[in-house]
Formats: structure tokens, sequence, C-alpha cells
């Protein structure tokens, strides 16, 4: 049997110090969508929600996508922490 190779399919760096500022483009990028579609408390908290029919929908995938990016971040930096 043949060792696989598993190289990350993408890879995301930052350059030290830059990190808060990353966090914080996100956090604004998903206030703001989800203002500008007036998303409910219930709808920004349902992460099962998948179809993407209209704008409306795609936002607050985004929104959700943008969350994940920032507890992705906050994971990896935890990491080099402990």
């Amino acid at each position: 049997m043949e060792a696989q190779n598993h190289s990350p399919i993408a890879r995301c760096e930052f350059r030290r110090g830059t990190q808060t500022r990353g966090l914080n483009a996100l956090n604004q990028a998903r206030l703001v969508i989800a203002s500008k579609y007036n998303f409910t408390e219930v709808e920004l908290c349902d992460h099962y929600r998948s179809p993407i029919g209209s704008r409306r929908d795609l936002g607050l995938f985004q929104v959700n996508f943008y969350g994940f990016l920032q507890e992705f971040i906050l994971h990896e930096l935890g990491k080099g922490k402990g």
C-alpha cells in the first residue's frame, strides 16, 4: 500500500500582528450583510439552512461562511499559544 500525500487544499497566512485586523474585517462584513438583509436572530442561528435561491439566501450563507472563517482563524491562532 502506497503512502498518500495529504497536502492542504488551501493555505492562509497572516503576517504577525494582522490577525486582529483580518478578524475585524470579517466581523464588519458580517454585520453589514446581516443589517442589509434584516436577518432575524433565528435565521442567523439556523446553521442547517442551505438552499441558495435568492440574494438574501446568499447573504445568509456569506454571514455563516465568514463566521466559520473567524472560528477557524481563532482556532489556528490558539494552537500557537498552547
